[in-house]
């Protein structure tokens, strides 16, 4: 389904483009936007200050239409990696809580939810995000791209649809069956209120 309402706002760790790897989503998000008309807005951040700032924008401004705040750095269970600093999903959270309740987070990280339900759960409450999705594994970033390109697609018209309330478990199913092998290998998670 093409999208021409709703979009991503993502904020980049600009350390992760190191000299040596060059790697950066933004060309992922290019051609999301090129194939499927999604508006993106994309922001490199320096610092930890940074990055909980322009969150917080998002949160109170721009939510509503681009309600998928797309987040890509390192991460590890539980946090995410500004820099060389570690930012728990819980002060996250707490930078979020104003967001729209059917915005959703996509952790664009290693291993991030690969945590206990209840602290999943506790996120989505404290941030009022309707959905969480990321990886439980460390992860590809070539593998990765190629299913964000799908996942952020179809996201995206899940919340235009309306299928907030009952279609989280048929989006589930959707991405688990349009890309099995990609879902598998990257651990793939969504938690959903």
């Amino acid at each position: 389904m093409t999208n021409s309402r709703l979009g991503v706002f993502c904020i980049e760790d600009a350390h992760i483009q190191n000299y040596r790897s060059r790697v950066s989503v933004a060309p992922v998000l290019d051609s999301l936007s090129r194939l499927s008309a999604i508006p993106v807005q994309y922001r490199p951040v320096e610092s930890k200050t940074e990055f909980s700032s322009i969150a917080q924008l998002w949160a109170e401004r721009h939510s509503d239409a681009k309600p998928v705040m797309y987040i890509s750095c390192h991460g590890a269970p539980g946090s995410i990696f500004l820099g060389d600093r570690l930012v728990s999903i819980e002060r996250l959270a707490d930078t979020l809580r104003t967001v729209n309740d059917s915005s959703v987070i996509y952790f664009a990280t290693c291993s991030t939810p690969q945590i206990s339900d209840t602290r999943l759960y506790q996120f989505l409450d404290r941030s009022n995000a309707r959905a969480i999705f990321g990886y439980r594994k460390k992860i590809s970033w070539f593998q990765s791209a190629a299913f964000e390109i799908i996942a952020l697609n179809e996201i995206l018209s899940w919340i235009q649809d309306g299928d907030l309330a009952e279609g989280p478990t048929m989006l589930q199913e959707k991405l688990s069956d349009q890309m099995k092998g990609l879902y598998k290998s990257l651990g793939f998670r969504m938690a959903y209120r």
